[in-house]
């Protein structure tokens, strides 16, 4: 028997989308709003780490992915001389786990994961502005002035979440937000990403082979910068560019942001074309490619270019009435250790299942459940965050410490790496409890799942094929 609430989830990034799906193989009732007018096409490189593969199996998508994907055997790292300074050896995930490491352009995974959720249970156009809750159910108002009605409401819309800001403004009226939480973010990190149009490989010799190209730049000059590549199927090449701001860098994006938002409100998208005369971005035209030619050519042959201003953190304050957050919205990552969607996508799962087997939405039953959620993702989180903050250090540290750690390790890293990348991160696999689930593949056991206490047979899980 399926549940007697609702669940309306805001935000159909890959988080918000891998939530809906499980909640469609889960016969729970459910809605996903999306504030752009179609799939979002913004972003780079997503890379699916063995850690969420087996949930893959689950739902049968491996082979879609693989599809739209490479492989990744090496990240390779060299200074901005082009002179090489080593590799990141990940050739022996399949052995260690059953499952290779894969990058793919993020549009190309919300297409995959998306076209898992019927089309009458997506929203677009439909930006959330505010909601308010009560102990029978939550409503929230879109910027359109329309309204919509559940029992749980889901905030995975990103760094920027709305959610968020409204659930703390909330929090703060009543006196109880969390200390560090009123913080401000410092947003001293700002990247830039995208993909380019297909292109030749009598240019780019790279495309044609059957694994990924991972390469990541690092440049010594003030302020620092690093850019990487990855090429990935269909000729394309994703691209990101990362620095870090100093104080007087930071006005200056902030008053080019809120003239683009005044183009915005006079009717002038921030697409683009816009982007692509970014002081930053102009500067970065000239940096070098160790596969020829210059940054500024992949600039030029991309069809969406979108910047992101991140600060790192982990929030204390998840939860609030029938408002619970996943994904960015409570757990900000930098974007150089790309495992931000990994991480989203298993707090989709974690959620998915306390949810499923929720036997009504009451107010007692869900301050229990948030609490179960929150306890169950945490540690798994700042240990994820710890090892980004390790291998960002690492990658792109610009300090004489970090540059020296970059060329003593990196050398060695096919040895040093699994000290990073440890079994914790690697053996956590959590899976959907109302789905088959998928055994151990590799010699690194994934941590036994989590115990539940309401078992169906309603479910609508689809049996995964071997592969």
């Amino acid at each position: 028997m399926a549940p007697s609430f609702k669940v309306l989830i805001a935000g159909a990034g890959i988080g918000g989308a891998t939530l809906a799906v499980l909640l469609e193989r889960a016969n729970v009732d459910y809605m996903l709003f999306e504030s752009s007018p179609t799939i979002p096409q913004q972003g780079s490189a997503i890379i699916l780490s063995p850690n969420i593969m087996p949930l893959m199996g689950q739902l049968g998508l491996i082979r879609k992915l693989e599809a739209i994907s490479k492989r990744i055997r090496a990240m390779n790292l060299s200074e901005d001389s082009m002179k090489r300074i080593g590799e990141i050896d990940l050739s022996d995930h399949l052995e260690r786990t059953g499952y290779h490491s894969l990058v793919m352009a993020r549009s190309d995974l919300l297409e995959v994961l998306l076209s898992q959720v019927p089309k009458e249970r997506i929203h677009f156009n439909k930006r959330i502005t505010s909601f308010q809750q009560n102990k029978d159910e939550v409503t929230i108002r879109c910027e359109d002035d329309t309204q919509f009605q559940g029992q749980i409401l889901v905030g995975a819309d990103g760094a920027d979440s709305g959610v968020r800001i409204n659930l703390y403004r909330l929090l703060t009226k009543k006196g109880i937000l969390n200390r560090v939480d009123a913080e401000e973010l410092v947003r001293d990190h700002v990247s830039f990403v995208g993909v380019t149009k297909p292109l030749s490989e009598d240019k780019y010799s790279i495309l044609g082979e059957e694994n990924s190209h991972c390469h990541t730049i690092v440049s010594d000059q003030t302020p620092p910068f690093s850019w990487s590549y990855y090429t990935i199927p269909g000729n394309r090449i994703c691209w990101s560019l990362d620095t870090q701001l100093d104080d007087i860098s930071i006005r200056e994006q902030q008053l080019l942001n809120e003239k683009q938002q005044d183009d915005q409100q006079q009717g002038h998208l921030w697409e683009s074309e816009s982007l692509k005369e970014n002081p930053i971005l102009e500067k970065a035209r000239d940096f070098a490619l160790p596969i020829g030619g210059t940054l500024g050519d992949l600039i030029k042959v991309s069809e969406n270019i979108s910047k992101a201003e991140s600060d790192e953190r982990l929030f204390e304050t998840w939860n609030h009435g029938r408002t619970v957050l996943m994904g960015d919205a409570c757990h900000m990552m930098l974007p150089n250790a790309g495992q931000g969607a990994v991480v989203a996508m298993q707090d989709a799962v974690t959620l998915a299942n306390l949810i499923h087997e929720l036997p009504s939405a009451t107010s007692e039953n869900l301050v229990e459940m948030f609490k179960d959620y929150q306890a169950e993702r945490y540690p798994s989180v700042k240990a994820q965050m710890s090892l980004n903050q390790k291998v960002g250090k690492i990658m792109t540290g610009q300090t004489w410490t970090e540059a020296l750690i970059r060329k003593v390790m990196v050398r060695c890293m096919s040895k040093v790496f699994h000290h990073f990348n440890d079994s914790r991160i690697l053996s956590d696999q959590p899976q959907a409890s109302f789905l088959p689930l998928v055994g151990s593949k590799g010699k690194i056991a994934a941590l036994p799942q989590r115990r539940h206490r309401r078992k169906s047979s309603s479910s609508s899980g689809e049996k995964s094929p071997k592969h």
